[in-house]
């Protein structure tokens, strides 16, 4: 399968190099990363952010994103 190249906004990459910062990882060695990031408030019904997972890999001397997932919680249809 061929490589494929979408634009990644800078935002983004500022947020999860203050999260390799903040986890003090060491980053030697490491073949893949994956961030999890939760809002403590989102329910299916109130709302809020989904969680989000992000898998980077590292292919030669580059890291490369692998999957971004949006999780979202199924409403129960009886609270609607």
């Amino acid at each position: 399968m061929g490589d494929f190249a979408l634009p990644v906004s800078q935002a983004l990459m500022s947020i999860l190099d203050q999260e390799l910062v903040r986890s003090g990882m060491v980053l030697k060695g490491k073949s893949s990363l994956v961030f999890n990031f939760r809002d403590p408030d989102y329910g299916p019904v109130r709302g809020g952010f989904h969680p989000v997972e992000i898998r980077l890999l590292k292919r030669k001397d580059r890291w490369q994103f692998d999957y971004v997932t949006d999780f979202r919680e199924g409403a129960n249809k009886s609270l609607i």
